[in-house]
């Protein structure tokens, strides 16, 4: 009987400190009054992000990562080159080689000529990875919607892209149940006011 105990208290010391790229904890706010229902087309803004150590992706990079999962849900995902591209077509302005603030004010300047809403990405390195998705309504920039996720996993180099990519991919399957939830509580309200 002891072995056994002293088996399963090895085990769980070693299940403890295992390093996991697996969210700790996750949270999702709609602003009150926020209709979300109504986002169809998402452009993806340059994130506010700076690599904690070299290897670390870049911003541009960083784009491209948190783009790829997007996957089949309700929403089509506009990625930031499509944007800077839509942006160019719109007003000769490539917003790809200037300063970040002035890049920043073309895009929500631009963003409700391509897109229903836009999402910003901020990233916190400190004992973990704290990523808050933020998504804005194209015109107006009232934040709509926030998904905030963070791990307790310190990662570098091409585990850090990995970590990237699974947080994103969690991002936009919440957005989706996010919106889901809010027509079915809509259907619900309406056949309540139908009775």
């Amino acid at each position: 009987m002891k072995k056994l105990l002293r088996l399963f208290a090895l085990l769980a010391l070693m299940l403890l400190n295992l390093p996991t790229a697996m969210a700790d904890s996750d949270k999702t706010t709609i602003q009150e009054g926020a209709d979300i229902t109504g986002i169809k087309r998402l452009a993806i803004g340059m994130p506010l992000y700076v690599p904690a150590e070299k290897g670390d992706p870049v911003k541009e990079e960083l784009v491209d990562i948190i783009y790829k999962p997007h996957g089949k849900g309700r929403v089509y995902v506009l990625s930031y080159d499509n944007v800077a591209h839509e942006i160019i077509s719109a007003t000769n302005i490539n917003i790809k080689i200037l300063d970040k603030r002035k890049a920043a004010q073309i895009f929500v300047e631009n963003a409700p000529k391509f897109s229903d809403a836009y999402v910003i990405l901020t990233v916190a390195n400190n004992r973990g990875i704290d990523c808050f998705f933020d998504v804005y309504k194209s015109g107006t920039n009232e934040l709509l919607y926030t998904y905030q996720i963070a791990t307790g996993t310190q990662a570098h180099g091409q585990e850090l892209r990995t970590v990237y990519k699974d947080l994103a991919e969690s991002f936009y399957i919440n957005l989706d149940e996010s919106i889901k939830a809010q027509i079915r509580e809509a259907k619900k309200n309406e056949n309540k006011n139908k009775k």
